[in-house]
């Protein structure tokens, strides 16, 4: 009992301290070149001149209907200037990327939907990113059980979580941030592996359940996690903590007392070079009640600071 509260405790002061814990991950380096090898490839036929990929986009799509908002799988090819159909941002992109997410029951629907006509580096891609979801529940769950969350966060049928592994290709943007600064929407986010460095970012947080947040505090916190690189190291996962853990019971937070969001982004370091990311959002089960899904306001810096700043009018005030 006391070693598993030593864990406990080293996690939280991780937390507190620098906003993550860096995780033992078995799929680093040479690994993992086979899986964006595979993506590479499944991009070229999903989004073929001639349309004949839609049938392939169409198989990877699939919405649980308890939690749309969060329980959107899909793959996506988009553009300077495009909107995300599947996003509920309708901000014009700034970069071109391509993107896939995988969720617990993407290849038995895609292979119930294609059969026999499943490309084999289909096949391939969504065997990868099985063993990838495996990995990271196997990762993350010393933290989740030291924070007293692993039974929200893990459902006893697996084909019931909501978690979601997305496989990120940043493609080249003039831009500052190939991402901007933000929180993540999920309650807890397992960042698996980048090819390239460009991750900043700084614990801290949003306006949802905390005492105060000014426009001076998010400015700083802007400019610290901008000024913060995170180094990627092979073999090593970063586990945070995100805009959704905020509206987890308030017995999760008496019992962690206070602890940091972390407010990441990547900067533009190389805007010609493309950039490969995999990263893991960890959502309560699909049969967890007591939860909401954070607004945008909770998640993208830029967006929390135009709500702040608007809700200190003189008309936001005397309504």
């Amino acid at each position: 009992m006391a070693r598993l509260e030593a864990e406990a405790d080293y996690y939280r002061d991780m937390i507190r301290e620098q906003g993550y814990v860096d995780l033992d991950f078995p799929i680093s380096g040479a690994d993992i070149d086979p899986l964006f090898e595979q993506f590479r490839e499944l991009s070229e036929l999903a989004w073929a001149r001639d349309g004949s990929g839609e049938r392939l986009v169409e198989a990877m799509h699939y919405v649980i209907p308890e939690r749309p908002e969060d329980a959107d799988y899909y793959l996506t090819h988009r553009r300077e200037g495009e909107i995300n159909l599947f996003s509920r941002d309708t901000t014009p992109g700034k970069e071109n990327k391509d993107l896939a997410h995988f969720g617990p029951l993407s290849y038995a629907l895609a292979r119930a939907k294609l059969g026999n006509h499943m490309p084999e580096v289909m096949r391939q891609f969504l065997d990868s990113c099985v063993e990838l979801h495996e990995a990271t529940k196997t990762s993350v769950r010393p933290v989740l059980e030291a924070l007293g969350i692993d039974k929200i966060m893990l459902a006893e049928n697996p084909h019931h979580d909501i978690h979601m592994v997305r496989v990120l290709r940043y493609l080249g943007t003039s831009a500052t941030h190939k991402a901007d600064l933000h929180f993540d929407r999920s309650a807890a986010t397992f960042a698996a592996w980048e090819s390239s460095p460009g991750l900043v970012g700084a614990p801290g947080n949003n306006a949802y359940g905390q005492a105060s947040l000014n426009p001076e505090e998010l400015e700083h916190l802007i400019a610290q996690a901008d000024a913060s690189p995170i180094e990627h190291v092979s073999g090593k996962g970063k586990f945070f903590l995100s805009a959704g853990y905020n509206r987890l019971p308030q017995a999760v937070h008496e019992q962690n007392g206070a602890l940091p969001l972390l407010a990441h982004g990547v900067i533009n370091e190389a805007p010609e070079e493309p950039r490969d990311a995999v990263v893991v959002f960890l959502n309560p089960h699909r049969y967890y009640k007591e939860y909401t899904i954070p607004p945008l306001h909770e998640t993208g810096l830029s967006t929390i600071q135009q709500h702040l700043l608007s809700s200190q009018t003189p008309e936001a005030q005397v309504a």
